[in-house]
């Protein structure tokens, strides 16, 4: 099945677990039927040790998914609700959206049915999915070996 893998910062996958960020802002939108699950990969940071619910959040593994059943475009000049209500949403500040995003257009992928892993999984598990436009190889399946920039898509066996 046909999933996504987005890289995220851990003081962000912090705030996705706990509640408080429930939209996520990209500069990209996947193209993809919804809904679709999407596995959060927690970034390295080695500054900062991250805590939720008392529990230490392993960086540079796979610690949760949710499911994103719809993708909005949004022009910098006009979010879809109220300043005060998107900023707090997203925990983003109106320079970090504007450091980010610039006055280009953005997306916002709305996180629902959060699962917190019990135990975090290894990119290992992950294939990717690429497809190739050669006469005999049309879909391959490669193990991760190093997390996307932003989002990739993967194989899922959810």
């Amino acid at each position: 099945m046909k999933a996504i893998l987005m890289s995220i910062k851990p003081k962000w996958v912090v705030k996705i677990l706990n509640g408080e960020k429930t939209i996520e802002i990209r500069k990209t939108m996947p193209k993809c039927e919804f809904p679709i699950d999407v596995y959060i990969y927690c970034l390295k940071d080695r500054k900062y040790g991250y805590m939720h619910n008392g529990q230490s959040i392993r960086p540079s593994s796979v610690v949760a998914k949710f499911t994103l059943n719809k993708v909005e475009k949004i022009d910098y000049d006009y979010p879809p609700e109220p300043y005060e209500t998107f900023y707090r949403k997203s925990c983003l500040t109106p320079c970090e959206l504007f450091d980010y995003i610039g006055h280009h257009p953005w997306y916002i992928y709305h996180i629902e049915n959060l699962e917190i892993f019990d135990r975090p999984k290894e990119l290992s598990e992950f294939k990717t999915y690429k497809t190739y436009n050669l006469k005999d190889l049309h879909n391959c399946h490669l193990s991760l070996v190093r997390p996307p920039q932003s989002w990739c898509y993967i194989e899922s066996e959810d």
